[in-house]
């Protein structure tokens, strides 16, 4: 079962999803407006996505944050702390957060180092400033899934 399959999904403050060509990666990208509305905006679709992922399947998404207007305020930490707590127990996957800032890389990895814990599921997750080089660890994430032999010898 495919997760996302057609037109993106387009909201206000220049937020995005929209679907890897096989319907399984979901794209979240943002303009990164830092409005509480906006905020409140992409957490909410953020969690919606996450939460929509079946049972016993593999969700792999990635969270491009490479908009022009991206910062980092206390009250979106506060909202990817209420993503994490919404990630349901059962969640299984990868998830690819792209930065261009590496100081934001640095404040977002502290927030989760301290609040990891709230993460139920299994979830993998991984910064980097360039969305190429995200997208390619996640494509290499899902083909190590669906092919788990083969990735032994990859070291993944």
């Amino acid at each position: 079962m495919l997760m996302g399959m057609g037109q993106p999904e387009y909201c206000d403050y220049g937020i995005k999803l929209e679907w890897s060509a096989d319907g399984e990666i979901g794209i979240i990208s943002t303009e990164g407006d830092m409005s509480r509305e906006a905020v409140d905006t992409w957490a909410d679709l953020t969690i919606r996505t996450i939460t929509q992922f079946p049972t016993g399947k593999t969700g792999y998404l990635v969270l491009n944050m490479t908009g022009p207007k991206q910062g980092y305020t206390p009250y979106a930490a506060r909202r990817t702390v209420d993503v994490y707590r919404a990630v349901p127990a059962h969640t299984r996957g990868y998830a690819a957060i792209v930065m261009r800032d590496s100081l934001l890389i640095r404040m977002m990895r502290a927030l989760i180092r301290k609040e990891m814990h709230l993460m139920r599921g299994g979830v993998t997750q991984r910064f980097f400033t360039s969305l190429d080089e995200a997208m390619q660890w996640i494509q290499q994430c899902q083909s190590a899934q669906q092919h788990p032999a083969a990735s032994r010898f990859k070291g993944l």
